[in-house]
């Protein structure tokens, strides 16, 4: 790395025997010599003490000025002003219990001039009381409290001494006298120790500092050149070097001018002809090389090597279960060896084996910290394996399947031995007979989300590494290069100023450490991750085995494919090609060949193979792999082997009942049975269908359900529920969740937030896009424009503080990346307790400030997936993105819309310049530009205009109104005028007051006798939550992240709102913020009544919207264009022009006909009339009535094809795969 490299001037070997501490070596006038000069002081474990006196290169023995066996073994020296009344440098010598001062004194002259050197003892100290109780580790000495404020010594000529101990206690001594002993706090192993002489502060450590070879260094001058650099290694070798290069060599060789022997000639050839003639000789020659064998064996540690049993750990993030087809085994039983560890208590233990109410469940605890649990059924032989971390799964699961085959193959030994023979399954047999054979299924989903994120942590951290190495190596060759002009700059005979050169270098070593630190960092994370992936491996491929009823040696073929081994040691070189892109390669190849659609030729293969031959790179990301795995993982589950050498059959699959599969031989139908057998078959499936119709038809039983709501007189065709769900920091949020009019138990689930920051969603749900809107006399109306029609919709009322969701929290709770994590918490626990909506689409939607709650949350969801959420993109109205672009927008939408002059927009433009936009932003305004934009904004938005919404109604009902509208920093105060549609200008004061009913609150589960608390005031929006909100300046840089995830992404803007106008969108999405690229120019869009909707344009992983007329809330002033676009969003443009619409008088006078369109080029059906008022989602509500008498017609069906199938004998022999498969599909 460095140009500069360690040149050895002298140098002196000790004994063979005799080892050294780091504190062996001293260098200094130890003498007091009166010319200065430094001698080498080392002293060993073997106890013997010698100074050396280097007077020229190479070692002599007159070097060797003095060798003394103090009898003890030497653990540091050091040189300092220890003699009382004298300043004559002495040499301190601690021993492991005892500390000495001696005095080294030339005999017969001065300096090297003296005949003999001699050391003499001048006092000594028993360490601990007289020399007991009390190790030594190590020493400092300085002129302790000596220093005054000022940062000078006062008493310089004296130094004192501090020993520290082997249990981390101080002793100090004023020189030839105790002071005191000092025990340090929570420090029971010794460390680093110095003293800061500037502070009078002894500074001590207790972190593990360890210092590489040489055990010691000390520079000093020798030979009359300073810098000298004197080194002692542990083995004694004492050294003296320097920082050097390496000169090119010029010399010229001269040639070879001696005389030719011709007689050594001819003897050199009689030689080598000889040589030649034995080995062309026809003898055997025995070869000298040694033949190298390894033996290489595996043996599988016991359990309790990597963990303990601890008391059930209940809670979990990942859990799977493994079915059996024999009886439950007690877990105490089964992991009887477990218990006899020293780790598990004896009274614990004895309440497991006593058959306590642990029997069904154990937890393990790996040493590194994390749990794992195994539950066992009751009933049947079910094991669930859980814990919070998905690698923790693997090696307790894998230990389980193991302990299972021994105890049944143990079983099926014992049964052979007494000739009760052994039991197939599939086999005929009683049915008291035991099943023997184990046989191990996994039915449930393959956790490839949580798989692959695994392999995404781990590739991130290899190209981090990769990024650090790039620049540590360019950080090398600058240094080298630096030295390089240095070392020009010094060789010249008058050399120039080094121009700074000296401060790069410092500054460019400073980057070197500071990298290679980093580089340590992430070596350390990427073993770790790399540890993970290989357990998640093992644990994929034991579900694949166990999900698909893979046989052995299949399994061990996938594993060869997809190796668990994941080697990232630091010496693997397996940093440009991991394990990555040799498990890609292995993919590609595996469904290239053996798992190929269509057999290849030899030709095609051996061309395949070439192919993958080629180099392996570093791809950009993971996408390819995680497809490929995917993709192998499908063909396994569609009956694909691995073993080409087996007999290839082909395998129908089976049809499951309940959870458990059926063998194609025990359901196999036969349509030549008798009339009796088929029609038993047939009312076999009517039960499979009528209990499939039960589980979907069937009532929740939740504690959230709304079962009446006040003032509502219709009964509704849908369920909807609301309530609190509670977080680990005991905060709730609370929700109300409506399933959709259509079909709940398939359409997709959309989550809505409002802005603000700290206004409540449900202000979105009774004046925007909920079901319900309140009236003037406070009943509630069911809204045609609900966004619950196709899918089943959440209000999420975020974060604490806001409506019913709890009280506010302290100010460090406000901010948008906890306000997020809050969100994500409660996205986990929804999905937890509704789980039936678990693999749904999701979506999240919202407007305003949620263009900073949304983006996000939406980051969290993309970076940290959860299990089950089948997330798929979002959708934000006039959202708050970027506080510089959205404020200087505002009076260029003023502008464009006439509310404000010519004369005062140029003016602001010239003297606001830049600042055009803080006024209606956090960025600071000139006193001039201030005064213009006030003026402006006065003129533009007097006490009657909603700036929201412009060409809109205001409510009235209070004379405060105008002060509210133009509080700036609630963008969302949900303040809503309409011109059409069910919601009115003053939509959210009767909202407020119809939620602070009490029988209200009662029935959505928000206060009351349920949960023991009095009716509370609910608001549109919070003050203390929006006063304690500490915003983000912009949401774009999550943008970046999320955008190329493949998600659905929409933002839409009523034209009508100057407070988060059109403008500034366009600004930061295709401008000067994201810079996103057009796919689709600027075209018109048309709603479902054939009216002009607005404009779009689509970007490059996102689409813009316009809607025409409409103010902030979008959905509340153009509901049917609202409902449109977002239904166009969630199904696509070809889908929802299938749907019909409502639509109101204004569409009819307009000239429609009547109350229901569709998005269709067709005429409405003239089914149709001006009186159906039958929505789509009513009309999927009748599914379940029609269903049973459906169910009921199809099992008759089936019994007259039984019936005229069974006559015709002749005709059918034999029912074939196909026809199976037709019926299957039937079913």
């Amino acid at each position: 790395m460095s140009l500069f490299q360690v040149r050895e001037w002298w140098t002196a070997k000790g004994e063979q025997d005799e080892e050294y501490t780091p504190g062996a070596l001293v260098v200094g006038n130890v003498d007091n010599d009166a010319s200065g000069h430094v001698k080498i002081v080392t002293g060993s474990l073997n106890g013997v003490l010698r100074v050396y006196c280097p007077t020229q290169s190479d070692f002599r023995i007159e070097h060797l000025l003095l060798e003394e066996n103090l009898r003890r073994p030497i653990l540091q020296l050091e040189l300092g002003y220890f003699i009382p009344n004298q300043r004559i440098l002495a040499l301190a010598i601690l021993q492991p219990r005892r500390l000495g001062v001696y005095v080294v004194e030339g005999m017969g002259g001065s300096g090297l001039a003296a005949s003999y050197f001699k050391i003499t003892l001048r006092y000594e100290h028993l360490l601990g009381i007289d020399g007991e109780h009390f190790t030594a580790y190590n020493f400092i000495y300085g002129p302790f409290g000596a220093t005054s404020s000022g940062g000078t010594t006062g008493r310089s000529e004296r130094d004192h001494l501090c020993v520290q101990s082997l249990d981390g206690r101080l002793q100090f001594f004023e020189q030839d006298r105790f002071a005191f002993l000092q025990p340090l706090n929570n420090n029971f192993l010794p460390g680093a120790l110095c003293y800061a002489p500037g502070m009078d502060a002894v500074i001590a450590s207790t972190s593990d500092l360890q210092l590489e070879l040489p055990v010691a260094l000390i520079v000093a001058e020798f030979g009359s050149v300073d810098g000298m650099i004197v080194s002692l290694d542990s083995d004694g070798s004492l050294s003296v070097n320097y920082m050097g290069t390496d000169p090119p060599s010029s010399t010229v060789v001269a040639p070879d001018t001696k005389e030719m022997n011709y007689e050594e000639m001819d003897e050199e050839h009689r030689q080598l002809l000889n040589v030649i003639r034995r080995s062309q000789g026809e003898r055997r020659t025995e070869p000298k090389d040694r033949v190298l064998i390894r033996a290489q064996c595996v043996v599988k540690l016991p359990m309790c090597m990597v963990c303990r049993l601890v008391p059930p750990v209940k809670s979990s993030t990942f859990k799977f279960t493994l079915e059996t087809n024999q009886e439950p085994l007690e877990l105490a039983s089964l992991f009887e060896d477990m218990l006899h560890q020293p780790s598990c208590t004896p009274e614990w233990a004895k309440q497991v084996v006593a058959g306590g109410s642990t029997t069904n469940v154990l937890s393990f605890q790996y040493y590194n910290g994390v749990d794992a649990t195994i539950l066992v059924s009751k009933n049947a032989g079910r094991y669930r394996i859980q814990s919070n971390e998905l690698e923790a799964l693997w090696m307790v699961s894998h230990d389980l399947v193991a302990r299972l085959r021994a105890y049944f193959d143990g079983r099926e030994q014992d049964s052979d031995a007494k000739g009760d023979g052994g039991y197939k399954v599939g086999e005929s047999g009683s049915a008291s007979s035991a099943q023997s054979v184990l046989e191990v299924f996994y039915q449930e989903p393959l956790p490839l989300a949580d798989f692959f994120g695994a392999i995404d942590a781990h590739f991130a951290l290899r190209k981090e590494k990769l990024e650090l190495a790039a620049q540590l190596n360019d950080r090398a060759h600058q240094f080298r290069v630096i030295q390089k002009r240095l070392l020009v700059r010094y060789k010249d005979r008058s050399p120039a100023a080094v121009n700074f050169l000296d401060v790069l270098l410092h500054g460019t070593y400073d980057q070197l450490i500071s990298l290679s630190h980093a580089m340590e960092a992430v070596e350390a994370k990427l073993k770790r991750a790399a540890n993970r992936l290989s357990c998640c491996v093992s644990l994929i491929l034991m579900l694949i085995k166990f999900r698909f009823h893979l046989s052995d040696e299949d399994a061990r073929i996938l594993e060869a494919y997809l190796s668990p081994v994941v080697n990232e040691s630091a010496d693997s070189g397996a940093v440009d090609q991991g394990w990555e892109e040799r498990t890609d390669c292995a993919m590609t190849e595996l469904l290239r060949t053996v798992l190929a659609k269509q057999p290849q030729n030899k030709d095609g293969t051996a061309a395949a193979s070439v192919a993958a031959t080629s180099e392996l790179q570093m791809q950009e990301d993971t996408k390819r792999l995680k497809k490929h795995i995917t993709i192998v993982c499908d063909r396994l589950g569609k009956g694909a082997s691995l073993n080409q050498s087996a007999v290839q059959s082909s395998v129908v699959p089976s049809f499951a009942l309940a959870t458990h599969p059926i063998a194609h031989s025990s359901f196999s139908l036969d349509l030549h049975r008798s009339v009796q057998e088929s029609t038993m078959v047939a009312f076999q499936l009517f039960a499979i269908f009528a209990a499939a119709l039960t589980v979907a038809s069937g009532v929740k039983n939740d504690d959230a359900l709304v079962k009446e709501l006040p003032g509502l007189q219709k009964e509704l065709s849908f369920k909807h529920y609301a309530g609190h769900l509670q977080l680990e920091e005991k905060e709730k949020l609370f929700y109300w969740y409506a399933e959709s009019q259509n079909d709940p138990e398939e359409d997709p689930i959309v989550m809505w937030l409002n802005g603000g920051p700290g206004c409540s969603s449900l202000g979105g749900l009774f004046t925007e896009n909920g079901p319900f809107v309140v009236q003037n006399d406070l009943s509630v109306k069911v809204n045609r424009y609900s966004w619950n029609r196709q899918v089943n919709m959440v209000w999420l009322e975020s974060p604490a503080g806001v409506g019913f969701s709890g009280s506010v929290e302290g100010p460090d709770y406000y901010n948008d990346d906890t306000v997020a994590a809050k969100a994500y918490e409660f996205v986990t626990r929804f999905f937890d307790k509704y789980s039936e909506l678990k693999g749904r689409e999701f979506y999240i939607t919202g407007e305003s400030y949620a263009g900073m709650y949304i983006p996000y949350l939406v980051d969290l969801l993309v970076s940290a997936p959860i299990k089950g959420v089948n997330f798929k993109g979002f959708a934000i109205g006039n959202p708050f993105t970027d506080n510089l672009i959205d404020g200087n927008a505002y009076m260029d939408y003023y502008y464009s819309h006439a509310m404000v002059s010519l004369e005062s927009y140029e003016k602001i433009k010239v003297i606001c310049g830049a600042h055009i936009g803080c006024l209606f932003s956090d960025l600071p305004c000139p006193a001039k530009c201030e005064d213009l934009l006030e003026e402006a904004e006065t003129a533009a938005n007097p006490d009657s205009m909603d700036p929201y919404f412009i060409y809109g109604d205001v409510c009235l009902l209070e004379n405060t109104q105008a002060k509210a509208l133009r509080k700036r920093a609630k963008p969302s105060l949900p303040i809503s005028p309409t011109h059409r549609g069910e919601i009115g200008a003053c939509a959210d004061k009767l909202t407020h007051a119809y939620l602070n009913l009490p029988e209200v609150q009662l029935a959505i589960h928000a206060t009351g006798p349920g949960n023991g608390e009095p009716p509370v005031e609910w608001r549109g929006c919070s003050g203390p939550v929006g006063d304690l909100y500490k915003s983000s300046p912009s949401s774009l840089p999550k943008y970046h992240n999320i955008l190329g995830r493949g998600l659905k992404a929409l933002i839409y803007s009523g034209d009508a709102d100057s407070v988060v106008n059109f403008i500034g969108t366009e600004r930061w999405i295709g401008g000067e913020g994201l810079k996103l690229r057009i796919t689709e120019k600027w075209r018109a869009w048309f709603g479902p009544d054939k009216q002009l909707a607005g404009y779009l344009q689509k970007y490059e992983g996102l689409t813009f919207k316009t809607v025409k007329g409409a103010g902030h809330m979008v959905p509340a002033v153009r509901p049917l264009h609202g409902l449109n676009l977002f239904e166009c969003f969630v199904f696509g443009e070809d889908t929802c022009r299938k749907f019909v619409y409502p639509i109101d008088d204004d569409e009819i006078e307009a000239g429609l006909m009547a109350t229901q369109v569709v998005m269709d080029d067709n005429p409405v059906d003239g089914e149709v009339t001006a009186g159906a008022t039958t929505s789509a989602g009513e009309s999927g509500a009748s599914w379940t009535s029609l269903s049973v008498p459906a169910a009921l017609g199809f099992v008759v069906f089936i019994v007259a094809v039984a019936i005229k199938n069974s006559r015709k004998r002749a005709r059918y022999q034999r029912l074939n795969s196909a026809g199976y498969e037709t019926i299957r599909s039937v079913v």
